[in-house]
């Protein structure tokens, strides 16, 4: 799971500034999709705590969306 929040902190710098996005938006589709419900539930949880403690600044949490899913900003 390390591996996959490294990806997604790495994902980040891609994004422009002041665009919205959810854990699933730094992940290709099909990469998302290979991931099971517990493994998500896992990832999303350690991104969330990273972006708590400021492992990547600049992020800020946002509420959820319609689907339950954590939506972050990028400030």
């Amino acid at each position: 799971m390390e591996a996959y929040l490294a990806v997604a902190l790495k994902e980040i710098r891609h994004l422009k500034s002041g665009e919205n996005f959810t854990l699933q938006d730094l992940f290709k589709n099909y990469e998302w999709e290979s991931l099971d419900i517990m493994k998500r539930t896992i990832l999303e949880r350690m991104f969330l705590h990273a972006i708590e403690i400021g492992e990547t600044e600049g992020i800020t949490i946002l509420k959820t969306n319609e689907k339950e899913q954590q939506v972050y900003k990028k400030e």
